[in-house]
């Protein structure tokens, strides 16, 4: 599949993200001892949330992956790192480091409470069954590490004991029973009207295509005389298009693609692939918002891989998408239908109440959060891997 690089993680999919951060590979960076979860017991109460207290080892986890993501981008792009007190805003944010920093940890953990607060709105219940499936998706995280020891080590590497990170897969499991209650079974509840509604206001599309290489297998573009041969060919493909004169001009257009593109994800996806803004490269993405359902491109579209002719096809809310960030696959009705609940899921964070508590005095962020990141790590034998 010709797929951009880009990544897009929106507010709502933040808090999502951190617990599959912890498993994602088994190899992390060890932090030095001073970023440690033992700086204070892992239960001291920090602050407390509508009526959630969220401990020390939550809180510890949550800022720490916010500050090391941080830092990571500040190195990347050259940024001075070494004081987070300062009221110098972070990339427009309006807001000093320390105040990003903790303002999008408490963004994570808001979201995480607002799934239980709307579990039980829902009246979601906590049966065995998903009990089971609460204790199934742990040993899988864990099944990595060899042993339930060896990966309880790594949480806490990381700043999380397992009550904490049984809490957040607890959640992530209610997300997807919230939808369920309200939507039923693969949200096939989920109005068509909606969902026609988010398709068309999210700029998702469905398209076949034919593509003729203009480089090898290594991305090296072809020299022009080359190239020039393969627009003839392109060209020539688009001529036996407009000459079709049958019944079935998207049977026509299948065979074409089967006998002549030269995408290997032709053949993963022959009914097309369907997509929004970020999937594709840009002029291919461009091409197929600009032509009707039924439609062909009627000259080559030229992109960094080659030249394609698409042939944009309907849309239905039942068709599949892949989530290009996060390789979840579902109905694109489902994905509107959790768009709606996660409207109503950053509705209840931002009517959240944070008090902070005693525990909170206890440490000094810089000291435990960026002093120890910003340190050179210990040797450890193996290659560096980030959040």
């Amino acid at each position: 599949m010709i797929r951009s690089t880009l990544k897009k993680i929106t507010a709502s999919l933040l808090a999502l993200v951190f617990v599959f951060s912890l498993f994602a590979c088994k190899a992390k960076p060890k932090l030095p001892e001073a970023a440690g979860i033992d700086t204070l017991p892992a239960e001291t109460p920090i602050v407390k949330i509508n009526d959630y207290v969220v401990t020390w080892d939550l809180y510890y986890y949550f800022l720490n992956y916010i500050t090391s993501s941080m830092l990571n981008y500040m190195s990347y792009y050259g940024m001075d790192a070494t004081d987070w007190s300062v009221p110098e805003e972070f990339e427009g944010s309006g807001k000093s480091y320390y105040e990003y920093a903790v303002e999008n940890a408490y963004a994570g953990l808001k979201w995480y409470i607002a799934i239980y607060l709307k579990a039980d709105e829902a009246g979601v219940e906590w049966t065995d069954e998903l009990q089971a499936q609460l204790e199934a998706e742990y040993d899988q995280m864990t099944v990595s590490y060899g042993t339930e020891e060896a990966a309880i080590e790594a949480m806490a590497e990381q700043g999380l004991v397992k009550s904490s990170l049984l809490w957040l897969l607890k959640a992530e499991i209610l997300n997807g029973e919230v939808l369920e209650k309200i939507y039923g079974e693969d949200c096939k509840n989920y109005p068509d009207d909606k969902a026609e509604k988010f398709i068309t206001e999210n700029d998702y599309f469905r398209a076949q295509h034919i593509l003729l290489m203009t480089t090898d297998d290594a991305g090296v573009d072809f020299d022009d005389d080359k190239k020039a041969v393969i627009l003839e060919q392109i060209n020539a493909i688009v001529d036996d298009l407009n000459a079709y004169d049958g019944d079935d001009f998207g049977a026509y257009f299948s065979e074409l693609m089967k006998e002549k593109s030269e995408d290997p994800g032709s053949t993963t996806f022959p009914d097309g692939y369907v997509f929004t803004d970020g999937d594709m490269v840009t002029e291919f993405f461009d091409e197929a918002k600009v032509l009707e359902v039924g439609a062909f491109s009627k000259e080559p579209v030229k992109t960094s891989y080659g030249y394609h002719i698409l042939y944009k096809l309907a849309l239905s809310p039942d068709d599949s998408y892949t989530n290009n960030s996060s390789g979840v696959t579902k109905t694109l009705r489902a994905f509107a239908a959790e768009a709606e609940l996660n409207v109503e899921l950053n509705a209840k964070t931002e009517a959240m109440q944070i008090t902070e508590l005693e525990g909170l005095s206890k440490f000094n962020f810089e000291d435990v959060f960026v002093k120890p990141l910003l340190a050179e790590p210990e040797p450890s034998g193996t290659t560096e891997i980030t959040n």
